[in-house]
Order: structure tokens, then C-alpha cells, then sequence
């Protein structure tokens, strides 16, 4: 019996097991996932509201939700973004790559920018609607920034449904024990606070409008954050185009009068780069399989494809340039390579340029060409793009550039083999828009760059008026609240170990700040501290084209630790050394030698090699502080080398030494002898970290004598480096009125994929602006009378879109430009593409079924007349 059934057996058990085995999973599916959950009532009653007004705008849900999320109503059930999708108003998705890189920005800006409304207003935004339901960190600074935001309504949702909303008030505590009366809408019947608050915005742009001006952007969207701050920049009429966003694009509308160059930390390179044409441009990105060894690649403009933020943000690295859409390729481990094909048709002379990253993270990559090799620096603490130009000869034939990471985070962008006569004709083109247009030069400050002065490139010599952005909520202004309890230091174990306290130590209030390195000038400037951030002129300065900028605080901050804040574990002798140290107020450096391997023999006969440690006093910090630590290490016959950041939770007792619960490593566990390096770091403290600690360690690598060496040591909290948070240099530059005749427009909606637009007579050319997510298949063409097959199938054959040149505005929405002297006529038609293949595909499938269904009808009509006809011939 077994015999005839031991198959069903088998089966029987193997079910039985896997259904064991995938119970948590099946119940999950089917008891959670697949369960439906009641969603709150106002989502649905402010549709409704939304959906009686008939205006054309769109509404902008905020935080913007980034895949699936636990929401405060949804019982602990990860929720994905249902807001956008069942919206009954048009609105922006964080899944389209322009939009979701857009907002990824504006996280970043929400403390930096007054008016966040100037976000929106070039999306059409007539509403902002905040989500209380979504547990953002930054949601309270958000939802402050909306409420104090003069250009924005709020919406009282009384007057969309008194049945359901009410206003209430409660009596809330401050910090500083001040009880202060909140106002807040509430689902009345429920009891609770509403999820929702609607925010109308008095400012948004139409559809589709002319701006009165554009600025030709080189660099970054930072760019967007600096403009924004400033009170008289109108982001509707005062457009932006970034040039390193696309190749391609700028020499298409070069001849338009742009109101400004802005370079936004960046140099003239780059603006020669968006010339460049795409044949002598390698991408790097487009010949990598990201196999072992190798470079990955990653996108900056579509976040969907290899996120390059979601990188750099692990590593501390702020940077928001584009990689004029190429993608680019980067490295943090030592060794991997890259080989990169080249290829020259012609002899001659040519210009060798690298696109590359310079960050606070860089180190050190090779290139190999033609067995010569060059190894390019990347450590630099202003994060930005930079290029390596040689000028090279070459025959025809085909070539190898090969890449090798040798040590930190290390990004190449492009590589261009240009001949020399056309990069001096892409020169000429670059210097003659310089030529026509007021230059700017923006830059972002990080509190890392003002250790050492800041370095940038100005496209010409002249004079320009110098503007700074302060920062006015320093926490170093606010007044410090000493302790009830201090901490007493206690019973120590065999070494002198304090702690320091920070919220004890003598803070520096900033009544003003210091601008050195301007000449023999200095300016004494004063942060409005009741605002996020402030901007103050200098004046009119004369700056050459390359500038170097001290920016610090009156008095320069005093470093966390110092020498005496150092201890030595394990092994070694500490010494003070006074040698090849620099730039310090007490010239002093931290050195252990005496690093001779010593045998010690442990529990259960287990042998150690002792090591070196230098390691300091326990630091008292909070969570999410964030810090700045720069040092020179040098060191000979060592292995196992590393500098690490520990952080302790609550219960650290210096008594027992207690292990971190997370170490950051800076090092990496190095070999050998290094010359003196220097090391900065930039690093936040995580969740739960109540103290740190900075260790130095190494171990001998031979019988020989080992030692290593700390200098220039400095720790700092972040705050207290700079009170200046971004610098604007306009150039002094005479403008020649020009009387322009602005365009006016006017559309009609014929369906949501196409639009008829009209414009007035004239005769230069113009940009006009669409506020939907910039897509390049949104196509223009001019109205004409069309037959039938013109109409139904033209669109795939029509070769009339060169005429505009579509590229982003603004990083986020679509611009077209129009040239009135190569048209026809004065209208035109606006339509999305992949719906006229979508209707092209369902003519044809249409026309198929109907040609299908005539010819078997002929052919059953046919086949029967010839059945009849061959019964007569029988008969």
C-alpha cells in the first residue's frame, strides 16, 4: 500500500512543510496586506471640495511620501502613497524622476528658504495640502515655515464641511515653561486633531506662461535654495535653465538674452563643456557592468536609475550638480578599475579633459594613457566637479584609458578627446554669451569649508558686489541653560579619563562675524537671529579670477579636544613632539613609538599581539549633533592602522570601559609606512548616542622600531564654525536697455494630453514654460490643415520637432523655445507623444480588425457563390 501511495506521501508532506515554512509570509498577504484599512475621512471630503472648483491648477501633497510608509492612522501597516494616484487634481509624483529629484531638494531646503511657496509657484500649485498622518523628522519645521509664509492662505475647513471639521484650542507647554494657547482642526465627532491642513497659494503660475526673463544656470540646483532666499527674485518671471543638465541644448538658444550667467560653484569649464559636441564625449557610465572590481555608475538626474544622492548622502557629501545627463561612475574601494576604449579617426593635436568630484570624502585615482600614468587629487572640502585638462598628441587608431581607485570616494563624470581648433571655437561661443550677459557666482557654504579658505574661479576680473546669506537661528546665540546636576567624574580605572560636557563649556555668542582675505578688508556683520537666515551687502569689491576667501567667526571656535584630552592604551610610550607640525596656536603633536611586537599570554594559553591605541576623554553630546574632525596622521612600520569615531549610549561608565554600540572607521585599516596625510571628516551623531570617543590605532608590522603621529588636531561642533551660510558675487557690468515686445499667450485644452497654443506677432525669439514634470516625449508642432492619414499616423513621421528645442526649466517642468522667423504660423499644437502612438496603435489595430472582418466576409461570400456554381456544373 505504502508503494502505491508513497508519491502522494511525499507530495503530501513536502506541502506540508512548505506551508510551515511560508505561514508568516501567507498569513501577512492575506490577514494584513490584502486586508482593507479604513482611510481617514478628510482625504475623501477635500477631494471633494477640490474637485467642485473647475479652475485649472494642480495641488501639491507635502512631505512628498517616498515609497511605503507606516502612517499615524494605519495600525502599524506599511502604507505606499495613495494620495497622488487618487487625487482628483493634478498633481507631481515623487516616482518621476524630474519630480522626485525636485522634491528630494527641497527637503534639503525647508530651513534655508522663507518662503518655500517659491517652490511651488512655478508648478502651477494653487493648494499645498500638509499631511500630519506622515512621521517626518523635518514635518514641524515644515509645517511652521507654511503657517508663517505671508503669500500663503490657510484654509479654514469649517467652510468645507462644519459637519465634519471644528476648531479647537489646547493649552500647550514650552521648553522654557511659558503655556501658550494652540489652535488646531479637529474631526469633531472622532475627537482628534485633523490629519490635514490646506494651504492656498496667492502665487502660482498658470499652465503654461511667458517669464519676463531667464538666467542661464552652470552648476548645481543649490542654485534653486540661494535665489529663492533672496525677497526681490521672482521665481515665475525670472526662469531658470541649467546648462549642465543636458548636452546639446545651449547651443541651440545661445541667441537668447539671458538676464544672467549664474555660476554656482563651478568655473568657465563647464560652460564650454555644455558646447562640447556629444561625438567627443566618452560617458564612462554607458561601459561598466558594475562587475567585482569594478566602478558602480549612477544617475544624477534620475534618481530611479541608480540614485547618486542616496550615495553621497551615506557618506555626508552634499552636492547637487548634474552630470549633463551622461550618468557617471564612482568608487570608494581601493583597487577597483575601469578600462575605457578610445577611439581617434584623425591625427592631430587634441584636448584631454576629465570631468571628476572633488568632495570632503575624495582621495586619490590614477589614469593610465599610453603607459603615462597620472594620479589626480580628489580631497578637497568644497564638494564640486571639477576638470583635468592635457593637451595631447595623438595618431589614428584605437587607445585604453584605464582607472584605478587608490584610496576615499573618488566620481568621474565625462571624458572629452575634443581636437583643438573645435575647443577653441566652443571657447569662443562660451565667451561670447559671457560677453552679452551679467555674470553671478553663487556658492553654498558648508560649516566644513570654513576651516581653511575657500577657493573658487570667476569667469573675468571685475568688480562685483559682495552679498552673504547668515544663518540667524545659530544654537551658539541662544542662551545656554546650564545643568541641574553635574556630572561628577568618579572612581577612574587605571587611566585619567574625564568627560567633557559640552552643554558646560563657555560658548561664543556670534554678534558678529569676520570676512578676512578681501585685501586688508574686513566687515563686521550681524545676523538677524529672529529670522532662519538673513543676506547683507558688503559693497563693491574688485576680485581677479581666482580668489581665495578665509570666512570664520570673530573669534576663531577652540577645538573640543586637545592634547591633553589624550590617553594611551595597551601599548607604547606618548610623547609631545614639536616637529612638522603647522598652523597651531601650541605647535604640538601627539607621538606614540616604542611599538615593538610584545608576546602576551592570555586565559587558556591564547597569544595576543599588543597593539598602540591613543584614545580620548568621553565627549557628552546628543543625538543628531553633528560634528567636524580634521587631523594629519603619519606613521612608520605599522599595520592595522585606523582612526575611529565611537559612540556610546546611556549607560557608558568609564569604570568599565563599555564597548560602542556603533564605530566609524576613517581608515580602513591601513599597511605600512604613511607620510604625514591630512584626514577630515564631517560625521552626525545616530539615534540614542549619549557620549563619544576619537581612538587612534596600530600595530608594529615587523621586529623593527613603529610609530605614529597625530597633528593638528581639531573637533568641532558644527555650529560654531561659521555663521555664513552661502556668498553671491554680482558682477558690475553696464546693461543696454533693450525695448523687447514680450509675447502675449494664450492656450486651449483639447484634451489632457494636448493643448492649441496661440501667440502674438513677433519677430525674437522667446521661451515659454509648461508646468507639468519635465518629460522630453511632450512634443510641439505648428497647427496646419491635415488629411486623414496626416492626422492619424503624422506624428510618427514628423521630423518638425527640431523647430523647438524642449529642455527642463527650472530642473522640474518643460520649456520650449520658439523661433517666430522660422513659422508658418502663430499657432501650435502641444501634445504628449506616447498617446499619439497609443491612438496610431489602436487605428491600426482598428483598420487591421476591419479589414479581417470584410475580407472573411467577401471570402464566405466568395466560397459559397463558387460551392453553388460547382453543384450546377455537377447537375
Amino acid at each position: 500500500m505504502f508503494k502505491k501511495y508513497y508519491k502522494h506521501i511525499i507530495i503530501g508532506f513536502c506541502v506540508f512543510f512548505l506551508w510551515i515554512y511560508l505561514q508568516g509570509t501567507i498569513d501577512r498577504i492575506l490577514f494584513q496586506e490584502l486586508v482593507p484599512i479604513k482611510i481617514p475621512e478628510e482625504f475623501y471630503q477635500i477631494n471633494s471640495w477640490l474637485e467642485d472648483q473647475k479652475d485649472n491648477f494642480k495641488i501639491i501633497w507635502l512631505p512628498p511620501q517616498f515609497g511605503a510608509r507606516i502612517l499615524d492612522w494605519a495600525s502599524d501597516r506599511q502604507i505606499n502613497d495613495f494620495v497622488t494616484p487618487s487625487s482628483v487634481k493634478p498633481t507631481l509624483a515623487t516616482t518621476m524622476p524630474y519630480s522626485r529629484l525636485y522634491y528630494l531638494f527641497f527637503e534639503t531646503a525647508i530651513n534655508t528658504v522663507p518662503r518655500l511657496d517659491k517652490f511651488f509657484d512655478i508648478l502651477n500649485a494653487k493648494y499645498l495640502i500638509f499631511r500630519k498622518d506622515l512621521p517626518e523628522d523635518y514635518g514641524e519645521s515644515l509645517l511652521n515655515s507654511l503657517k508663517n509664509n505671508p503669500d500663503l492662505e490657510e484654509i479654514n475647513l469649517e467652510a468645507i464641511n462644519s459637519k465634519l471639521f471644528c476648531q479647537k484650542s489646547a493649552l500647550t507647554k514650552k521648553n522654557s515653561g511659558e503655556i501658550q494657547k494652540k489652535e488646531y482642526f479637529a474631526i469633531c465627532e472622532e475627537d482628534r486633531e485633523s490629519y490635514l491642513q490646506i494651504f492656498e497659494n496667492k502665487n502660482y503660475a498658470p499652465l503654461i506662461w511667458i517669464p519676463e526673463s531667464l538666467n542661464l544656470v552652470i552648476g548645481g540646483m543649490e542654485a534653486i535654495d540661494i535665489l529663492n532666499s533672496q525677497t526681490n527674485f521672482d521665481p515665475v518671471n525670472q526662469e531658470l535653465f541649467f546648462a549642465n543638465q543636458e548636452l546639446d541644448i545651449l547651443d541651440k538658444i545661445k541667441d537668447l538674452k539671458f538676464q544672467n550667467i549664474i555660476f554656482n560653484n563651478t568655473n568657465f569649464e563647464d560652460l564650454v563643456f555644455a558646447f562640447t559636441k556629444d561625438k567627443y564625449l566618452i560617458a564612462p557610465a554607458s561601459l561598466t557592468n558594475e562587475g567585482e572590481g569594478e566602478w558602480r555608475k549612477a544617475s544624477t538626474e534620475e534618481p530611479l536609475h541608480g540614485e547618486w544622492h542616496r550615495v553621497i548622502d551615506g557618506l555626508k557629501i552634499s552636492n547637487w550638480d548634474f552630470d549633463f545627463g551622461k550618468s557617471l561612475i564612482y568608487s570608494e574601494t581601493p583597487n577597483e578599475k575601469i578600462n575605457i576604449p578610445l577611439r581617434i579617426d584623425e591625427d592631430g593635436d587634441y584636448l584631454f579633459i576629465l570631468r571628476y568630484f572633488q568632495n570632503n570624502k575624495g582621495g586619490r585615482f590614477k589614469i593610465i594613457l599610453r603607459q603615462q600614468e597620472k594620479t589626480i587629487k580628489t580631497l578637497n572640502l568644497n564638494n564640486k566637479f571639477t576638470t583635468e585638462k592635457n593637451l595631447l598628441s595623438f595618431k589614428k587608431g584605437d587607445y585604453f584609458l584605464n582607472i584605478e581607485n587608490l584610496e576615499g570616494f573618488n566620481t568621474v563624470n565625462l571624458i572629452a578627446l575634443v581636437p583643438v581648433k573645435e575647443y577653441q571655437q566652443y571657447e569662443m561661443e562660451a565667451n561670447a554669451i559671457l560677453e552679452k550677459n551679467r555674470t553671478l557666482y553663487i556658492q553654498k557654504i558648508s560649516p566644513e569649508m570654513t576651516i581653511e579658505p575657500l577657493e573658487f574661479n570667476l569667469p573675468r576680473e571685475n568688480n562685483y558686489e559682495v552679498s552673504l546669506r547668515l544663518k540667524g537661528n545659530q544654537g551658539a546665540a541662544n542662551e545656554i541653560q546650564e545643568e541641574e546636576e553635574s556630572m561628577a567624574e568618579g572612581e577612574k580605572s587605571n587611566i585619567n579619563e574625564k568627560i567633557i560636557d559640552l552643554a558646560a563649556l563657555e560658548k561664543e555668542i556670534p554678534e558678529d562675524i569676520n570676512l578676512l582675505s578681501f585685501g586688508n578688508l574686513k566687515y563686521h556683520l550681524t545676523p538677524n537671529l529672529t529670522q532662519k537666515i538673513s543676506w547683507q551687502n558688503l559693497g563693491e569689491i574688485f576680485l581677479g579670477q581666482k580668489e581665495k576667501i578665509l570666512i570664520y567667526q570673530k573669534t576663531k571656535p577652540t577645538s573640543i579636544l586637545t592634547v591633553d584630552n589624550f590617553f594611551i592604551l595597551d601599548q607604547g610610550n606618548l610623547e609631545l613632539d614639536k616637529k612638522n607640525v603647522e598652523d597651531l596656536e601650541s605647535p604640538i603633536a601627539l607621538k606614540v613609538s616604542n611599538l615593538i611586537p610584545q608576546i602576551e599570554i592570555l586565559q587558556g594559553s591564547q597569544v595576543s599581539e599588543r597593539r598602540g591605541r591613543l584614545i580620548s576623554d568621553a565627549i557628552k553630546v546628543q543625538e543628531y549633533q553633528n560634528f567636524y574632525l580634521e587631523y594629519k596622521f603619519q606613521g612608520e612600520n605599522l599595520k592595522g592602522i585606523d582612526s575611529r569615531i565611537l559612540f556610546y549610549g546611556e549607560d557608558y561608565d568609564p569604570i568599565y570601559q563599555r564597548t560602542a554600540f556603533k564605530v566609524e572607521d576613517l581608515m580602513n585599516d591601513q599597511i605600512g609606512n604613511v607620510e604625514q596625510k591630512k584626514i577630515s571628516h564631517f560625521f552626525g551623531t545616530p539615534e540614542n548616542t549619549y557620549y563619544i570617543k576619537v581612538e587612534f590605532k596600530a600595530e608594529p608590522n615587523s621586529a623593527e622600531e613603529s610609530w605614529f603621529e597625530i597633528s593638528d588636531f581639531k573637533l568641532f561642533e558644527e555650529e560654531s564654525l561659521s555663521g555664513i551660510d552661502a556668498l553671491m558675487l554680482s558682477e558690475d557690468k553696464e546693461e543696454t536697455e533693450e525695448s523687447e515686445i514680450k509675447p502675449i499667450i494664450s492656450y486651449e485644452k483639447i484634451n489632457p494630453t494636448q493643448y492649441k497654443i496661440s501667440f502674438s506677432a513677433v519677430e525674437k525669439p522667446f521661451v515659454f514654460a509648461f508646468a507639468e514634470s519635465y518629460d522630453p516625449m511632450w512634443k510641439l508642432k505648428e497647427k496646419k490643415e491635415e488629411g486623414y492619414f496626416q492626422k492619424r499616423f503624422g506624428s510618427l513621421f514628423s521630423k518638425n520637432n527640431d523647430l523647438f528645442p524642449h529642455f527642463p526649466l527650472y530642473t522640474v517642468i518643460n520649456g520650449f523655445y520658439i523661433d517666430p522667423q522660422k513659422l508658418e504660423t502663430n499657432e501650435l499644437i502641444l501634445e504628449y507623444e506616447p498617446q499619439n502612438w497609443f491612438e496610431a496603435g489602436l487605428w491600426i489595430s482598428a483598420d487591421s480588425l476591419a479589414i479581417s472582418f470584410f475580407t472573411f466576409i467577401i471570402y464566405g461570400v466568395y466560397k459559397k457563390r463558387k460551392e453553388k456554381r460547382d453543384k450546377l456544373c455537377l447537375i
